[in-house]
């Protein structure tokens, strides 16, 4: 308990406020769904770092697409060369491509955290994620923080954000509840946080860090949550730390997070096979769902060819002019 006590007096010190608190699954079909207004200021966030220029582009080309409003904005820590960014950038006016280093040096400190001493990439970009987020709150209303490679965008996202009255981060359930789900996620948790808190979880459904959304200030304090939590942790598990982290802090550290209802909502994880056959959309080539909705993003869409090979077609970089295309090193 005093470890505890200090953790939050650590939280409290740095102007974040958190509560130990217990969630209960939240069902947006039960609130009234509001619209993006053209005065909405809202930020799509990723780490592409080590992706090619076509799966930057197809995401990129995909939100400019489903998204309209001059103040939705997409920013991706990338590895490409300077000039490709440039030509990215200018045929993607709200697009910003950045590597890491311009947001945070591998040798500076930010809440105590020096990048280079933690090695797994994956677990670094959470700290130029919040670098940049918290430096930029001002300019932005909602955030959606994403995982890039395996992420299809079918409409306007920041939609979900004004499903609810709520202000805390949402976090959105898969299709199995943890008791069903042994491989992966229990194992994650036990080695991380123990079999009590493990126990307390198992019937409900399973959520995943690979895509959350709210209000800016949520999101800081998620990712403030999740650096001070990871301090404490380290590396607990060398490929699902991040994960437990997540379902950890969602749990008992963040005041207002939401658990929500994927089957109601407008983003959602990897649906099943049966879900797909019933709710596929051949014109879109997404899928809608249980209010007859269509998903605005699916994470992990690619474990889907019927999801997968119509989305990759409509945001093929192939489909460029050769001359874009030779600009930027496709030919």
């Amino acid at each position: 308990m005093r470890t505890r006590a200090i953790y939050i007096a650590i939280l409290a010190s740095i102007g974040l406020c958190y509560i130990f608190n217990k969630n209960s699954t939240y069902d947006i079909s039960s609130s009234k769904m509001e619209h993006t207004t053209p005065q909405s200021r809202d930020l799509f966030i990723g780490f592409a770092m080590g992706y090619g220029i076509s799966e930057i582009y197809r995401l990129i080309h995909a939100f400019h697409k489903v998204t309209t409003g001059a103040n939705q904005h997409i920013v991706l820590f990338v590895s490409l060369q300077k000039k490709t960014k440039e030509i990215l950038i200018e045929r993607f006016p709200r697009a910003k491509l950045l590597s890491p280093d311009e947001v945070l040096g591998l040798k500076s400190e930010y809440i105590g955290i020096i990048p280079s001493h933690w090695e797994n990439l994956a677990f670094r970009r959470y700290i130029y994620q919040a670098k940049y987020i918290h430096d930029h709150q001002n300019e932005y209303d909602k955030v959606i923080l994403s995982d890039i490679r395996d992420v299809a965008l079918y409409g306007d996202p920041f939609e979900q954000i004004n499903a609810t009255n709520f202000s805390g981060v949402q976090a959105f359930t898969e299709i199995q509840r943890y008791r069903e789900e042994k491989v992966y996620n229990q194992r994650w948790i036990k080695q991380c946080y123990g079999n009590e808190f493990l126990e307390s979880i198992m019937d409900e459904y399973i959520t995943c860090c690979g895509t959350i959304a709210g209000r800016t200030e949520a999101l800081v304090n998620y990712l403030h949550a999740f650096l001070l939590e990871f301090k404490l942790k380290g590396t607990c598990h060398i490929h699902g730390a991040d994960t437990a982290i997540h379902v950890w802090i969602i749990h008992n550290i963040l005041l207002d997070s939401q658990i929500v209802y994927s089957e109601s909502a407008l983003i959602r994880h990897c649906p099943s096979d049966e879900q797909l056959k019933e709710k596929f959309d051949k014109v879109t080539g997404g899928m809608y769902n249980d209010n007859g909705q269509l998903f605005a993003i699916i994470h992990q869409y690619d474990r889907h060819p019927t999801l997968s090979e119509p989305y990759n077609r409509r945001h093929d970089i192939s489909q460029e002019t050769e001359e874009f295309k030779v600009s930027v090193g496709l030919r």
